[in-house]
């Protein structure tokens, strides 16, 4: 049996003493939140940054194996493309850790112009989640989304490519599957977005089934009135008159 002797802290440097500490419980929560938070705002900063490869790395572990890299990249691109983003702030209201999961809310604001008010003014407020695997934070592995979101993403995809497309796939990506899958899980995960979509889709629904009415004005012939004419008499009249022994008679 080995016998270590007793060494006395002053003589220990402060470093390798740490070594040898075990992190208590209250140590690894807040270990785990700085980690995740820094994880997160490095993964804001890709998106906003459109550095998709980067992007991709953060999303491998969720993404599995029904989206390629390419496939990502270009559905990153169909949406993130057309944003035009003046500017963005977020707001981290709380990190909660739960064993290996984390939970962050928040806050995103985008503003689409200087005025940032109205239609140009986005605010998102989700709680997103995230698992600690080998040490390190990634999104929760991928797992297939609710019939709910698949069906609005469906509806929404189809659309997309009948109307604005004209058959050509949509989001950029070449399969319509892959595409649906990608809309399904970003419903999922954000319920207000989901019931917004849903709604989008109902009134969409609700005007296409309304009936077309083409009116055409009934057509009325309205006739001049007859002139009446005077009757063309062609009888001759005559009158007699007596004067005396002679005797007048005047026909006209």
């Amino acid at each position: 049996m080995l016998i270590y002797p007793l060494i006395h802290n002053e003589i220990v440097p402060q470093k390798i003493q740490q070594m040898f500490i075990t992190p208590t419980p209250v140590d690894m929560v807040k270990m785990k939140k700085d980690s995740l938070a820094q994880f997160y705002t490095g993964m804001v900063q890709a998106e906003l940054d459109k550095d998709y490869e980067k992007q991709y790395e953060y999303n491998k572990p969720y993404l599995g194996t029904w989206v390629t890299k390419d496939e990502f990249i270009a559905y990153q691109k169909s949406w993130l493309d057309k944003k035009n983003i003046i500017s963005h702030e977020m707001v981290i209201h709380d990190i909660k850790i739960d064993g290996n999961i984390g939970t962050i809310d928040r806050t995103r604001t985008f503003c689409y112009s200087k005025t940032c008010t109205g239609a140009d003014r986005e605010e998102d407020h989700q709680l997103k989640l995230f698992e600690y695997i080998d040490g390190k934070w990634s999104m929760p592995k991928d797992k297939q989304p609710s019939e709910r979101a698949l069906k609005a993403a469906s509806y929404t995809v189809m659309a997309v490519n009948k109307n604005e497309r004209h058959g050509k796939t949509s989001f950029g990506v070449k399969k319509d599957d892959v595409a649906i899958h990608f809309f399904a899980v970003a419903l999922d995960s954000n319920l207000q977005k989901l019931i917004t979509v849903e709604i989008l889709i109902e009134k969409a629904k609700a005007e296409a089934s309304r009936p077309i009415y083409n009116y055409q004005p009934p057509d009325i012939n309205i006739e001049a009135p007859a002139v009446q004419q005077a009757p063309v008499n062609n009888s001759i009249r005559c009158t007699t008159n007596t004067i005396g022994s002679y005797t007048y008679t005047n026909c006209y």
